[in-house]
């Protein structure tokens, strides 16, 4: 893989094309695995509510996503990373099969220990980001001024009920709440591409949370911008042009269709392709840094 006269994300649509069928049909594969576990989780809803003291809608509603969050917060992070890994294999040109997706469960507690540490580390490096600005504001702000703004909206929200609360924000409340979004984006961007493959390095390397962690802060040192330009501006740019199109067939007749082939466009097209692009960069710059000579031993 050649990364030195080519971006990431014109490197991870190489990798897709290339291997294209099979990314398709190993994605379906997994689709009817996803499917599985949702019946599975609906049948064990079913059970629970059956045999249980209580029923009702509302029971089992909140059984059902329970459930269903915890499955997700036990596992998405090994079948996410092992997803992210079967690229990586591909990105290196070696041998894969549909059980690559699920390698990062023979890795479980790393994996998953890291994805949440790196979790933690993004949200308090985004908090500190945003602490100076809130410190300032809540200077700004007279003991009154929480009270008159709940009043606001909620005289508003009863006069126009068909209005959407957005469009009550007047001119200084809307300029207040900016900061905090462009900052937010700016350090979620920035924490995300110093600690993007955190997971990967953790499965590859089969090491620990805090070697992976220090491992990608090394390799992704100095390459934020590129990781930003290569990976998360033009993918954030398609996701909008997505989500537009989306309102724009909102109102077409065949929006039920059109729905669909977004849907089919993100699962077997865009996701794969993100992931490529991401492989492309971990292989690049983990390659880099390992190839790298020790300056710290005397040649």
């Amino acid at each position: 893989m050649n990364t030195k006269n080519s971006s990431f994300f014109r490197e991870g649509f190489h990798i897709l094309w290339k291997n294209f069928l099979k990314i398709f049909l190993y994605n379906l594969l997994l689709l009817l695995c996803l499917a599985v576990l949702v019946i599975l989780v609906l049948a064990g809803t079913l059970i629970i509510t059956k045999t249980g003291a209580m029923g009702g809608n509302f029971t089992t509603g909140v059984i059902t996503v329970a459930l269903a969050g915890t499955i997700l917060v036990l596992f998405f992070p090994a079948l996410i990373t092992g997803y992210q890994y079967f690229f990586v294999k591909l990105a290196r040109e070696e041998g894969v099969s549909f059980k690559t997706i699920f390698a990062g469960f023979k890795h479980f507690w790393p994996v998953w220990l890291t994805y949440y540490f790196t979790i933690t580390i993004i949200s308090a490096g985004v908090t500190l980001f945003l602490l100076p600005v809130y410190i300032i504001q809540m200077s700004m702000v007279t003991p009154l001024d929480i009270p008159r703004i709940i009043f606001y909206f909620q005289y508003l929200s009863e006069k126009f009920p068909d209005v959407h609360p957005f469009y009550f924000l007047s001119t200084t409340i809307f300029y207040s709440f900016l900061p905090y979004v462009l900052l937010s984006i700016a350090a979620s961007y920035y924490w995300n591409s110093r600690l993007f493959f955190t997971g990967l390095a953790a499965l590859d390397r089969k090491t620990g949370p805090v070697d992976a962690i220090y491992y990608t802060n090394n390799i992704s040192r100095g390459n934020q911008l590129k990781i930003f330009l290569n990976l998360f501006l033009p993918f954030t740019m398609i996701s909008l042009l997505y989500i537009l199109l989306f309102f724009i067939i909102e109102k077409n007749p065949a929006f039920l269709i059109s729905a669909i082939v977004l849907l089919i466009l993100n699962l077997f097209i865009l996701i794969p392709w993100f992931c490529s692009s991401t492989a492309a960069a971990y292989v690049y710059l983990s390659g880099q840094f390992d190839n790298k000579p020790d300056e710290s031993i005397p040649g």
